[in-house]
Order: C-alpha cells, then sequence, then structure tokens
C-alpha cells in the first residue's frame, strides 16, 4: 500500500480561484 501524504495552502481569493463555486463552499478560505 502507498499512502500520498502531502498539504496545500493557499490564501484564498476570488479573482485566482473563480473555480471555486457555491458546491466547494468548504474550501472557500484561506489553508
Amino acid at each position: 500500500m502507498r499512502i500520498d501524504s502531502h498539504q496545500h495552502f493557499w490564501h484564498y481569493t476570488a479573482a485566482e480561484y473563480g473555480w471555486i463555486d457555491d458546491s466547494m463552499s468548504a474550501i472557500r478560505r484561506d489553508f
């Protein structure tokens, strides 16, 4: 078994992440 463990960090801005729509509201924030 192989486990891919990594993290993603970003500063959310609507202009840069316009593809994040209402169905993905859980990730529409800074991480």
